[in-house]
């Protein structure tokens, strides 16, 4: 699987530590989740989180080494556009509205 900023991920907590969450993705791969991630309010919501936990997070980094960095509070921040998501560049809002009702009349009429 190829990792994009924006792209919302299902991960592991593996470890809570000081400066963050470090989490396992779906195919093994590592990530992290700083701790600034949670402002300062980080020492009292760190003890929330437990080894195996499966958390919804978005991807808002990853630096030349390949390193993930990802985010718990920002996952449903709009500026964060999904690059899997088949509308994320849709200008013409009617167009892909008409050709998605016209997608859903032909499933429809499969099971008439």
């Amino acid at each position: 699987m190829k990792y994009l900023v924006g792209l919302r991920v299902s991960a592991k907590v593996d470890q809570v530590i000081a400066s963050g969450i470090k989490v396992i993705l779906n195919n093994g791969r590592r990530g992290f989740i700083h701790w600034r991630d949670f402002g300062p309010l980080w020492d009292l919501k760190k003890n929330s989180f437990t080894k195996g936990q499966i958390l919804r997070l978005v991807i808002v980094a990853i630096n030349e080494k390949g390193e993930i960095l990802l985010s718990l509070n920002r996952v449903n921040e709009s500026t964060l556009v999904d690059p899997t998501n088949p509308f994320n560049k849709s200008d013409d809002f009617a167009g892909t509205l008409k050709c998605l009702l016209k997608e859903a009349e032909d499933l429809f009429n499969q099971f008439n």
